[in-house]
């Protein structure tokens, strides 16, 4: 089962240029964009966790998304925590554009989404595109090694 984690700030910085509500000044920001998370994953069976900067102000309900608040530390830092903790990172499903979380995240092997492109998938409610793991470096020589170690047994 997919597990999204998802930087609060850094998507909240993308929803502000379409819709003014959601800029950092504004108190009820972090609840609209729970709102629109809880709305986006309510019929479907994925984790969510949502990473916000700073300190808890207001307790927000979010039925089965779990809150992060980072308290004196960066955000990016316990998503990358995240990260390395997971047992099974090819479930992982990072939404940020901070470059390095995704690059990151890419190396971990976990699919990484821009966070404007998940905005857009928040307001059209449609499944987003994820950017598998992909390493370019895999020569021919390396796959028909690997096609011959694994044929070998049959």
């Amino acid at each position: 089962m997919p597990h999204y984690l998802i930087d609060g700030n850094n998507l909240l910085g993308k929803l502000s240029s379409r819709d003014k509500s959601y800029r950092a000044e504004n108190p009820l920001s972090r609840e609209l964009l729970l709102m629109k998370v809880i709305s986006y994953f309510q019929n479907r069976k994925d984790e969510v966790t949502l990473f916000f900067d700073g300190y808890e102000s207001d307790k927000l309900r979010a039925g089965k998304i779990k809150i992060v608040y980072s308290n004196n530390r960066p955000a990016d830092k316990l998503i990358r925590e995240r990260i390395e903790q997971a047992k099974s990172r090819s479930n992982l499903v990072v939404v940020s554009s901070d470059n390095e979380i995704r690059n990151y995240a890419r190396v971990c092997s976990c699919s990484v989404i821009k966070s404007e492109e998940f905005s857009v998938n928040l307001f059209e409610r449609k499944a987003p595109e994820k950017e598998h793991y992909n390493d370019e470096k895999t020569t021919s020589e390396d796959k028909e090694f690997f096609l011959k170690l694994f044929s070998q047994g049959k």
